[in-house]
């Protein structure tokens, strides 16, 4: 009677099937920290800085020498970007006052483009209250491009962007470009009127333009109002701007201007006076 015991060749085969199929199911090794970086970098040149940043951090966790303090700002700004969209996309709707995760509904809009506005009030750890507001509102995909490019002019937005002369001067002046860091990536001074008694004051802005789409679907470009003692500072970038008083306040680098003169009173107000 045939052996039911295998033959030596077909263990053998066996044996290297085996082999192979375990071969085959493992997971490739990652790759080395330093390919990782190279594959960063190239990211963010092409500012994909979300994808850059997962890198990073892989690359941080494998060998965490290897990184410099370019790197470790990429990441620094990366983890404000992801808490900004995850901002910007939390519920609204979770209670019945249309107010969700902190979001108040303050209105909406039904014309040629479907809108609606939200604010929210929060408290930051050094005490201060910051109002919020989110604006939602659908485009054609063929407005993408077109929309992204206007914003990018930013020595444009004084054209275009509200300005009022009557009843009270208030609203955006000047826009400068005092640094570019990307194709879209930028550090702006604004400029805006404010009406009687109150000086102009002025902002400096970093602009962070990241394009996730292919993981997230995401796009965005998040404004930051540049601190004067912070990582990411006008000061600390080497950005020089106009002289002016200082003013206070963690929320930026906002400087205000010398006081305008008290405006002179109509010719009817004076006339009435010398009469009287």
């Amino acid at each position: 009677m045939p052996s039911s015991t295998p033959t030596p060749e077909a263990t053998g085969t066996v044996a290297g099937a085996d082999h192979a199929e375990t071969r085959n199911d493992a997971p490739p090794p990652p790759p080395p920290p330093a390919d990782l970086l190279r594959e960063a970098e190239r990211l963010y040149e092409d500012d994909k800085l979300l994808a850059a940043a997962r890198l990073l951090r892989e690359a941080k966790a494998a060998d965490a020498a290897l990184l410099t303090d370019a790197h470790m700002s990429i990441i620094r700004v990366a983890d404000d970007c992801e808490h900004f969209v995850a901002s910007l996309k939390s519920p609204v709707d979770g209670g019945s006052d249309g107010s969700g995760d902190g979001w108040t509904k303050q209105g909406e809009s039904h014309g040629s483009h479907d809108t609606a506005i939200y604010y929210r009030v929060d408290t930051d750890s050094a005490g201060c209250t910051n109002l919020t507001a989110r604006v939602e509102t659908t485009i054609q995909p063929s407005l993408l491009v077109p929309l992204l490019s206007v914003l990018n002019e930013t020595e444009l937005y004084a054209t275009w962007l509200p300005r009022w002369e009557r009843p009270v001067r208030l609203g955006v002046t000047c826009s400068e470009k005092l640094n570019q860091s990307g194709r879209a990536s930028q550090t702006i001074l604004i400029r805006t009127t404010s009406p009687w008694p109150m000086a102009e004051r002025e902002v400096v802005l970093g602009a962070v333009a990241f394009d996730d789409i292919d993981c997230s679907g995401d796009i965005a470009v998040r404004l930051r109002s540049m601190g004067t003692d912070e990582k990411g500072s006008a000061a600390e970038e080497g950005i020089d701007t106009p002289p002016a008083q200082a003013e206070g306040g963690e929320g930026g680098l906002r400087r205000r201007l010398p006081l305008p003169p008290m405006p002179p009173r109509p010719p009817s107000t004076i006339a009435a006076r010398k009469r009287s």
